[in-house]
């Protein structure tokens, strides 16, 4: 008995919409990061030499995923959106081609994997990461990343900018849609707002209680026969039972060859201790060194970690 398709001309959606849409994406991830572990266990030493530049793979193999998924080729229902009996289509009810889907994909990409594409652009460019470009590079992905749920909690059809951009859809398994499309400026300015003023809020609480973040180069900090990458500094501050302990926190990744090598990461972390120090003399307290090695493949990662107290 072939299904009845029902027929939907409205602008209105509800908003268990979202949550549907959040649980879909969820359990796609997990999917996904099953894929990931199922790729490293085939050979893990490959993926510890890769360590953390190995992000574009994830992105590849979702962008195929959701690419092919979310097209024609499956109706328009990757496994998350098929347990929950939802699909994403054209606003006029065609389905999307494979192409399109990719692009799609990838636009929202950019909130995932934002950080590690500008941070490579910038490294290729300049021959090093620059922390204001990564501070500020963060914040627009933040408020991009707030912006879109955002979006689709005041959108009449519940879009996200992806949605908006590519003319498209979520609806239930048996909707065909017809084109008729809820304002989309009013909730827009209403999320870009809301992003920026949370961020805001945020900023203003780590400022009151004293937690900045510091991020440093390794060629500019240590010099460039340094193994350490993606130095950072932040201040932490715990608060219990009336007492207050503040101590500062050094973390940064080696490879996996020199994370094995416990004397040589015990010589790399004074070493990054004296020369934060150096730069850092009003933190007062404690003070950790923390190393980490491991892989990071987008969709499925793995680190260990060294502490050093000084």
């Amino acid at each position: 008995m072939s299904e009845i398709m029902e027929t939907i001309v409205t602008n209105k959606y509800p908003r268990t919409l979202i949550i549907k849409r959040a649980l879909a994406f969820g359990i796609d991830v997990l999917f996904l990061g099953l894929v990931g572990f199922l790729l490293v266990s085939a050979d893990e030493d490959l993926f510890l030499n890769i360590g953390t530049h190995g992000w574009w793979i994830g992105l590849v193999i979702s962008t195929i995923y959701f690419g092919v998924a979310d097209s024609r080729t499956f109706e328009g229902q990757s496994i998350g959106k098929r347990v929950l009996k939802i699909k994403v289509q054209k606003i006029d009810g065609n389905p999307l081609s494979v192409e399109e889907a990719i692009l799609r994909c990838l636009t929202l990409s950019t909130i995932f994997y934002g950080s590690q594409i500008v941070n490579t652009v910038v490294d290729l460019m300049f021959g090093y990461s620059s922390p204001v470009v990564m501070i500020v590079a963060g914040s627009v992905i933040e408020a991009m990343a707030i912006g879109t749920f955002l979006v689709m909690l005041f959108h009449g059809q519940r879009l996200g900018y992806h949605d908006l951009l590519f003319k498209t859809v979520v609806v239930s398994k048996n909707a065909v849609e017809v084109p008729q499309r809820a304002s989309s400026l009013k909730p827009i300015l209403i999320s870009v707002a809301l992003a920026v003023t949370i961020i805001a809020c945020q900023t203003w609480v780590t400022s009151y209680f004293k937690v900045p973040v510091f991020n440093y180069d390794n060629k500019i900090l240590l010099g460039s026969d340094s193994p350490a990458e993606d130095l950072s500094i932040s201040r932490n501050l715990i608060i219990k039972k009336g007492s207050k302990r503040e101590f500062n926190v050094v973390s940064a990744y080696v490879p996996w060859t020199v994370y094995a090598d416990n004397k040589e990461c015990e010589q790399i972390s004074r070493d990054i201790y004296e020369q934060v120090k150096k730069q850092n003399v009003s933190m007062d307290g404690e003070w950790k060194v923390r190393l980490r090695s491991g892989y990071d493949i987008g969709i499925f990662k793995s680190y260990k970690w060294r502490i050093y107290e000084f």
